[in-house]
């Protein structure tokens, strides 16, 4: 017996939508997080390093608006650097673990990053 690949524009959707899920680094409406909740967590511990536009207050520091920049990682990395923390040897000092907050939650996280993407990200 034959088989027949038949594909359809459906097909073709749900594909390309799991695999850009994937690259963001999981799948799901709850893996993308909260843009609004994201908000005000950024304005309570992000800010006063990353500053309100999002172009960091001191020479280094990441700026989230550049196309092509540090949002366009994988969210699974960008989980990482802010959990664990980062330094690149660019910015005069390295990213905190949690942004130097331990009381923020991997939700809290995920939020963060959403509501990067949708502020700053074009």
């Amino acid at each position: 017996m034959k088989r027949q690949l038949v594909i359809t524009a459906a097909g073709i959707a749900l594909a390309v939508c799991m695999s850009q899920a994937a690259w963001a680094g999981g799948t799901g409406t709850a893996s993308k997080g909260n843009p609004t909740a994201g908000a005000q967590v950024f304005n309570q511990t992000c800010v006063a390093c990353h500053g309100d536009d999002g172009k960091g207050i001191m020479p280094g520091m990441p700026d989230f608006t550049q196309a092509h920049g540090v949002l366009s990682l994988p969210t699974k990395v960008l989980e990482q650097r802010i959990t664990d923390g980062f330094s690149d040897g660019k910015a005069p000092m390295a990213m905190p673990p949690k942004g130097n907050n331990d009381s923020l939650s991997q939700a809290d996280i995920r939020n963060v990053i959403a509501y990067l993407r949708s502020n700053f990200q074009h």
